[in-house]
């Protein structure tokens, strides 16, 4: 499905760019307002006002949203940013933002409901390029999200997430657990995967989570994000609720934590005996360390991985999968650790 932002241009050097008509479609909607530019020199610089269209998913499922652009005449928009006679720089929010060329590349992915707001930079072509009018046509492509593919999910700070941040997931189809399911292959709030089992950077390790809080903490070695006071007893007779599942808040309602089965399963079924095999596994699981229960202070970074399932053992202790020279169910321990929570779906 496809919705299109008309931008029209002319150039004496002049540049026109307004959005122009929006058309419903049934996977995705549009919405912004015009963006008009006057009379302009060769290379000029404009940028919209931020988050000045927004693209809503209507599919009710998971949808991979892209965007491209094409145009009239003879300008063709940079795929590296640089500029000869008829080429223009589109980017997306500013000068930094990814590239928009006549190439879809893939926007963001959400599910039903979600919505991604943008905003456009556009430096206009050199001297020596095509005047008169031009028409730039911005187009929003949508496809099903099928696993194998990135799942890129903008966070925005606050009860779950603990700080802005968009985070590109690398996903894998696989039948550890016995059933065909489909995994993050980084920790939630990971900017990337781990480049070994004891890769102890921040980009790697993710973000860290008490069992049943839906508030996730992010630790770069020293400071603790939110710094709010850490929650030193947790005694309640509950499994991890869907209410407080942090892979459905921030990922989409159809992503959990695993169960204590499904865990048990991998480990097995992984022949899991080390952090190396966990690692040399699929779903390249790691030392992330924890933040100790007493204090939340950053420990055991590059030793040990500490891997909630859904499942409590007690009001105080939950089940928690432990990567370390061994890979070992622990049959409970404490929940007032925050650990490391890995996402999957059906």
């Amino acid at each position: 499905m496809k919705n299109a932002l008309v931008i029209t241009a002319g150039v004496i050097f002049s540049v026109m760019l307004c959005a122009g008509p929006v058309f419903a479609a049934a996977s995705v909607s549009i919405s912004g307002g015009t963006w008009a530019i006057g009379v302009v020199r060769a290379e000029f610089v404009s940028t919209s006002d931020a988050d000045a269209w927004t693209v809503t998913n209507d599919s009710g499922g998971q949808e991979d949203i892209n965007i491209s652009v094409a145009s009239t005449g003879s300008w063709t928009a940079s795929t590296d940013g640089a500029q000869t006679a008829n080429q223009f720089v589109l980017r997306e929010d500013d000068d930094a933002g990814a590239l928009i060329t006549s190439t879809a590349r893939l926007l963001t992915t959400n599910t039903d409901g979600e919505t991604y707001s943008f905003g456009l930079y556009f430096k206009s072509p050199p001297d020596g390029s095509e005047e008169g009018a031009h028409t730039l046509t911005i187009t929003i492509t949508t496809t099903e999200w099928t696993c194998g593919q990135s799942l890129i999910i903008t966070h925005t700070a606050g009860s779950v997430a603990p700080v802005n941040k968009t985070v590109t997931y690398g996903t894998v189809l696989t039948s550890l657990t016995g059933t065909s399911q489909c995994w993050i292959t980084q920790n939630l709030g990971a900017a990337n995967q781990p480049s070994s089992g004891t890769d102890i950077t921040e980009s790697a390790r993710g973000w860290y989570w008490q069992f049943n809080k839906k508030q996730g903490y992010k630790h770069d070695g020293t400071t603790r994000t939110p710094s709010t006071a850490w929650i030193t007893s947790i005694s309640e007779s509950s499994n991890w609720t869907t209410a407080n599942d942090p892979c459905a808040l921030l990922l989409g309602p159809d992503w959990r934590i695993p169960t204590l089965t499904e865990w048990t399963n991998a480990d097995a079924n992984g022949g899991w005996n080390s952090y190396t095999d966990a690692y040399n596994s699929v779903l390249k699981l790691s030392c992330p360390g924890r933040l100790e229960p007493a204090s939340g202070n950053f420990a055991y970074g590059g030793t040990h991985g500490y891997y909630f399932t859904t499942s409590q053992n007690s009001a105080t202790d939950a089940q928690v999968l432990i990567v370390y020279s061994l890979c070992h169910m622990y049959i409970y321990y404490t929940k007032t650790i925050a650990g490391s929570v890995r996402c999957l779906k059906d």
